[in-house]
């Protein structure tokens, strides 16, 4: 009897205790989630003594944020909400409900409106919203992380999106960024010192200043998949110039910045800008028609401190002048460092300007012999279609540089689709796009693999919770298949 006890305890007793462990780290990890997490429901026709709750909304986004935990989602029935909307607690989500069209408005004249949403707490996000006005801003963000996605921004009294000095990791994704400047001319993005902003999937369009620049030591940020148009001021920079209080990084403006596989067409200023940069990256983007007015395709400049760029990288471009302005413009004191440039196309009215060195308007064959630059470059028309894509018949196909940081293209085609990389935003192909992963806003207040929205989610992360009982369960799992009794208990086998 003792020996069938001991012929039988092990895989018993293994397979009991696994089970037991089972259930305590799910016990655990289920109690990790917090219980506050809730979507307060806000409607136009809602009444703030209401309860929150989608059969009883409230009436002003204001009383909802006033009884919000960390976490909570704020769901908005359709109608438009004129106020303005400051949040100061962490992990919060504002959302439609369902489909319905929401927008929040402010004024541009009253100073005490400064700005229509702001984000002043981490881990804010706001999807599928249409936010207008703001004295200054109709779009703020003081910490991050945080997120905006399929939202439309437009008509603020200065910038449409600003975000402060250490306002760090924010992402504005499939975002509709316009007419910005009701009240003085701004910018439509202006980052002063928030580092690993991500601008993606963007259309900014009909500002009366720069369409998006990053500039006060920004670190990290990347530009990429953008359609940038109709600007009065430039198109899209690194760096720029900010007062000596606001810098976070001196001297550079910025650092590490990337910009690619964007399409910025009848731009008055510099298609691309880099300013005090330290290593700025502009791959495979097309500008067509920029620097109508003033500047040049790319323009590379010092700051106000005087400090120059450097590491500067200008490759797989596509550059059309169509005014009398300069394909490449180095200012006085503009480059302290190395400059690679090739593999572009040049096109239009082709011409090089170096006030460094007295030139102006070289032609590409002495920009080569000078700089030894633009070795490999084309001086060629690049046959795009209306929609600034390659033609079959482009001399841009496969004549590209591999860069393992571009995989695919402005519409999520994988690079290369031939014997090569396609020079400009556009890799052509008849292939099916790969879609860049951006996981959908999500519907409900469940957690969401974007971790981007509802009420139990962290705003712009996992809820702790939830994400550890997974990564609980994985190695859990992981064990099982080690131990054939929990084996056969845990995955039905």
């Amino acid at each position: 009897m003792v020996e069938a006890e001991r012929r039988c305890t092990p895989r018993v007793v293994r397979r009991a205790c696994w089970l037991s462990a089972l259930g305590i780290l799910i016990s655990v990890a289920l109690a990790s989630v917090p219980a506050s997490a809730a979507d307060r429901y806000v409607s136009t026709s809602g009444v703030d003594t209401g309860g929150g709750t989608l059969a009883s909304p409230f009436r002003t986004i204001a009383k909802a944020l006033s009884v919000a935990s960390p976490g909570d989602a704020i769901v908005l029935r359709g109608g438009t909400y004129t106020e303005t909307v400051y949040i100061t607690i962490a992990n919060i989500a504002i959302r439609p409900y369902g489909s319905e069209s929401v927008a929040i408005t402010s004024s541009t004249t009253d100073v005490n409106q400064s700005n229509t949403v702001w984000f002043g707490a981490s881990g804010g996000s706001i999807t599928g919203i249409d936010i207008s006005g703001g004295y200054f801003y109709a779009l703020r963000f003081d910490a991050g992380p945080g997120l905006a996605r399929s939202c439309r921004i437009h008509d603020s009294g200065y910038i449409c999106v600003k975000l402060v000095p250490n306002a760090d990791n924010i992402t504005l994704e499939g975002c509709d960024i316009s007419y910005n400047g009701r009240r003085i001319p701004g910018l439509g993005v202006d980052s002063v010192g928030g580092s690993y902003l991500t601008v993606r999937g963007c259309e900014i369009h009909h500002t009366n200043g720069d369409a998006i620049y990053a500039k006060g030591g920004a670190r990290g940020c990347i530009f990429e998949g953008n359609r940038i148009h109709d600007i009065a001021g430039s198109g899209i920079g690194l760096g720029q110039d900010t007062a000596p209080q606001f810098m976070v990084n001196p001297p550079w403006e910025n650092i590490d910045g990337i910009v690619r596989n964007n399409i910025v067409w009848n731009v008055q200023g510099a298609g691309l800008f880099c300013y005090a940069a330290q290593n700025p990256t502009f791959v495979n983007n097309t500008c067509i028609d920029v620097a109508t007015t003033y500047q040049a395709g790319l323009f590379i400049a010092a700051n106000g401190a005087g400090q120059g760029c450097t590491g500067v990288v200008f490759q797989n471009n596509i550059v059309r002048m169509s005014g009398s302005r300069p394909s490449v413009h180095i200012a006085a004191g503009g480059l302290a460092g190395a400059f690679t440039s090739n593999r572009n196309c040049w096109t239009g009215n082709v011409g090089f300007a170096d006030d460094n060195r007295g030139a102006w308007g070289e032609s590409l064959a002495t920009w080569r012999t000078n700089t030894g630059r633009d070795a490999n470059s084309l001086q060629a028309d690049p046959l795009v279609d209306a929609a600034l894509h390659l033609g079959s018949a482009s001399p841009c196909i496969d004549a590209g540089m591999s860069l393992a940081s571009v995989t695919i293209d402005i519409d999520g085609q994988a690079r290369p689709s031939g014997a090569g990389h396609d020079i400009g935003a556009d890799e052509r192909s008849t292939a099916t796009p790969v879609v860049p992963p951006v996981a959908p806003p999500p519907a409900t207040s469940s957690v969401s693999s974007s971790g981007t929205a509802g009420g139990s989610s962290q705003g712009c992360g996992f809820g702790s919770g939830m994400a550890g009982l997974a990564i609980l369960l994985t190695a859990l799992l992981g064990c099982a298949r080690r131990v054939p009794a929990l084996r056969s208990t845990v995955v039905g086998r």
